[in-house]
Formats: structure tokens, sequence, C-alpha cells
């Protein structure tokens, strides 16, 4: 099994800079990991809520492990975000920072944590809905879809 598939075959997940600016869809991450059966917790420093969602302002003050941390934060947090991943036990990171987040990337490797770098999350998790569906069946068709 492939990294990325084999990401979401966990049952804790963190997203990591839930309220990060620009980012529409966390929401749409958080509710298909739900619709799998996964425990889902939204972490980001500025804390507060989601919608209705609480947001914990870190991992440590969650209280609990995690299995997997999908994060999601701006470029320029995506390093402060995977050293708290390292710090807190998680060792498989999805980074979707949607910039250059090389140096976060590469703390992540040296620390030997799994580690999927910027691929857009709806394209793998179980259960995105019929919209991510076809655009993952579109871009496979025309060659698009990178390899797992």
């Amino acid at each position: 099994m492939s990294l990325i598939h084999s990401f979401w075959d966990r049952g804790t997940y963190a997203i990591v800079g839930a309220r990060a600016t620009g980012r529409t869809l966390i929401r749409m991450f958080a509710s298909a990991l739900e619709r799998s059966g996964k425990t889902v917790f939204l972490v980001d420093s500025r804390g507060g809520t989601l919608g209705k969602r609480p947001v914990c302002p870190s991992l440590a003050e969650l209280g609990r492990p995690v299995d997997a941390a999908l994060i999601v934060c701006e470029p320029a947090r995506a390093l402060d975000a995977v050293r708290e991943c390292l710090a807190a036990g998680v060792t498989r990171v999805w980074l979707d920072s949607r910039g250059n987040s090389k140096e976060a990337a590469e703390a992540a490797r040296a620390a030997g944590a799994e580690l999927v770098e910027e691929r857009c999350p709806l394209l793998t998790i179980p259960n995105a809905g019929f919209i991510h569906g076809l655009h993952r069946s579109l871009l496979r068709a025309f060659g698009r879809l990178p390899a797992d």
C-alpha cells in the first residue's frame, strides 16, 4: 500500500493550522474524515472556532495523542507546525501548506516522519465526495494525477 493511501488508515487525526488564512476546504477535510469514521481535532495557535467546531491552540493542549496530522497552515507557519507535531510524537504528517514549505518537509524527513508533501488531500481522502472523486478520475484519465 502506498504512503498516501496508508495515511488515511489511522483512527485519529489533527488538522493543524485549521484557521489558516485563505484555506476554504478545511471543513471539508474534517467532514470527509469523520464520514469515514475517523476522530478529527482542529488545531491552530489562534484557537477559537471554525464554524461551530472548537479549535485547540496546540497539540500539547489537546491532551491526547493523535495518529496523524494534516498540516494546512500558511507556508510561513509550516516549520513550526511540523516541529509541534514531532514534539507531540506525531510521525505521520501530510504537509499541504500551498506554498514553499521545503524547510518544513526537510525537518519532517530528518526526524524520520512519514511525509506526504504538497498534495491535495481531497484527491485521496476516503468519502471526500463525488466532485473530488470526479476530479481524481479526470486527472488520472489525462495523465495528470501524481503517482502515489
